[in-house]
């Protein structure tokens, strides 16, 4: 596969290339699989391990491959025993974090290590953070220790609030996390955090939760002047995002939906959806109902755009994912293919083909499942987010499998809401927590 490197990628790989663990933070889209691919070229590294989601597995192997000319192993599921001493390896932050951690720690001493959508490893307690960068994120005991550059690859490692900024910069950064009063992380939350007593459910204790950002200017001058990351808004020479939002009737829901929503804050609004296991509160059946009651009069939009090319169509539950699949095929006669957590590496691999090759009429994908490693801008230019969502990294990682570098035509996003309180709200805080995390990382 050939290709040509801009002179931001050129400019960004010398940069990571020179030393000091510089993190890549350029949003999705804009090439950072080849800068860091050219970065390694011009370390002079011969090995190295690249961690990330299990979709972006074969897209390391392929080009790695490609443009170093050098041997990759992939490990998972029943392989996962590196044969043939290959020059990379590439594995899931999962698989690395079980049983072979110790097998790999073993296996490399030099090389770089490669963090890709480094925001896996923003959870400072989970085992996959500690695995990579030590118990106490200082390094030691950690793979990255066994390194001699390592990298943190993410178009969005603010999934929420700035705390999850601290287990992506500290362990590569603690002279800095010194500077600013934050190598403990109780100390980084008190500088950069609010934290606030609520209770989100009557079933629940109260807790002391994160519940905004706080001082990003500090924390962006932390992040560009101190750290020097790199960041890049955009793939040079991209052509336009058309973006838009589009109102949807909805009739015949409960009234009660309205006023809960009334009542709430949105912190509120959002610690009820992402309240993991409990899809039973009622604003989790609220934000359900109103997605289900727009299916029937956007998917008729969807198949109608269909005619000029495959659509991407996001949704977040499984239920609205297989409503939408229904009546595309069933109504329209569509051929729409979905693509979810349970989805297989090889489907995923065929689909992708499909959808480029415009074969297919779309994709209707739980945008969880591809907010990462897909590259779908050869024969499309249409997404659609038919089912709103309150974080704005999962939105942008989404409608980027489309809006990326390599992309020839002006790219048309749809942002469709019901016409309901649940949906206006969950719309209105993704926006107020793309603004903060803009502050801090733009």
């Amino acid at each position: 596969m050939s290709y040509t490197l801009t002179q931001d990628q050129i400019d960004d790989s010398d940069t990571m290339a020179a030393g000091a663990d510089i993190p890549n933070f350029s949003k999705a889209g804009t090439g950072k699989t080849l800068v860091t691919m050219e970065a390694i070229r011009k370390t002079g590294a011969q090995r190295g391990l690249i961690l990330g989601p299990m979709v972006s597995l074969t897209m390391w192997k392929e080009e790695l491959e490609s443009w170093l000319g050098c041997t990759a192993q992939i490990l998972h599921g029943q392989n996962k025993v590196i044969k043939e001493n290959p020059d990379f390896v590439i594995t899931t932050y999962d698989t690395a974090t079980r049983s072979i951690l110790p097998y790999l720690y073993k296996h490399f001493d030099g090389g770089v290590l490669v963090n890709d959508e480094s925001q896996y490893l923003r959870t400072h307690t989970s085992k996959r953070s500690q695995a990579v960068f030590g118990r106490d994120h200082d390094g030691d005991g950690g793979l990255m220790e066994k390194f001699d550059q390592v990298w943190n690859l993410s178009g969005n490692p603010i999934m929420r609030h700035s705390d999850d900024l601290w287990a992506q910069i500290r362990p590569l950064h603690p002279a800095v996390m010194q500077k600013y009063h934050s190598l403990d992380y109780d100390e980084y939350v008190a500088n950069f955090c609010v934290r606030q007593r609520r209770q989100y459910n009557p079933r629940m204790a109260p807790v002391m939760a994160i519940v905004a950002s706080r001082n990003e200017v500090m924390l962006n001058r932390m992040l560009y002047e101190d750290i020097g990351a790199v960041r890049r808004l955009e793939a040079p020479d991209l052509p336009p995002l058309r973006e838009r939002v589009m109102s949807m009737p909805i009739t015949g829901l409960s009234p009660k939906w309205g006023k809960l929503i009334s009542k709430m804050t949105h912190e509120q609004v959002i610690m009820m959806l992402s309240a993991d296991g409990d899809d039973d509160n009622d604003l989790q059946k609220a934000w359900q109902a109103v997605s289900l009651a727009k299916v029937k009069t956007l998917s008729e939009y969807i198949a109608d755009s269909s005619l000029n090319g495959p659509v991407l169509v996001g949704v977040w539950n499984s239920n609205v994912r297989e409503a939408y699949l229904e009546e595309l095929r069933e109504r329209h006669g569509k051929v729409f293919r979905t693509v979810h957590g349970g989805t297989s590496r090889a489907a995923r691999d065929k689909i992708k083909d499909e959808f480029n090759e415009g074969s297919i009429d779309g994709i209707v994908g739980q945008m969880a499942a591809m907010g990462v490693s897909w590259n779908l801008q050869k024969s499309s230019s249409h997404v659609v987010i038919a089912q709103t969502h309150y974080s704005p990294g999962v939105i942008e990682q989404f409608y980027k499998r489309v809006f990326r570098y390599g992309q020839k035509n002006p790219v048309q996003l749809d942002h469709a809401l019901g016409d309901h309180p649940v949906d206006l709200a969950i719309y209105k805080l993704m926006r107020q927590k793309e603004g903060s995390a803009e502050k801090v990382l733009d």
